[in-house]
């Protein structure tokens, strides 16, 4: 993961506006002038941008990285808001994905769905890379 980060200039944060729910040391990785865009569905939270992950309101092909940590159990709609975030990643870049297998129920403001590993791979229908 240092090796991917220590290339990405532009990483979008979908479902969080926090630098914190990846720990300190994932941030301390990215690049010192890398662009980090948050997208969220509450205002509250503080996004720079407050959108639905089925429906960003981003260009095609702008980051080099796409997290989305912790949320996709939260996502209404997550075939539409996995083509988006394909469609605003660039080619041949890179999707940071985590999901739950064992965690208890959690609306935040909804819980939808857990994956196996298995699962989730053959759901986002894209390479993947097991890291630990």
């Amino acid at each position: 993961m240092s090796d991917i980060l220590s290339f990405t200039s532009t990483l979008l944060n979908v479902g969080s506006a926090s630098r914190t729910v990846l720990g300190y040391r994932f941030w301390s990785l990215l690049q010192k002038d890398a662009v980090v865009t948050t997208v969220d569905i509450d205002p509250d939270s503080k996004p720079d941008i407050i959108a639905d992950a089925a429906n960003l309101p981003l260009d095609d092909c702008t980051f080099d990285l796409v997290v989305c940590q912790a949320c996709v159990e939260h996502i209404y709609d997550l075939n539409q808001s996995i083509i988006e975030i394909k469609r605003v990643t660039k080619k041949d870049e890179f999707l940071y994905f985590t999901a739950p297998f064992l965690q208890g129920f959690h609306a935040d403001p909804s819980d939808y769905r857990r994956f196996t590993l298995n699962g989730f791979v053959d759901f986002v229908g894209s390479e993947c890379v097991l890291m630990e």
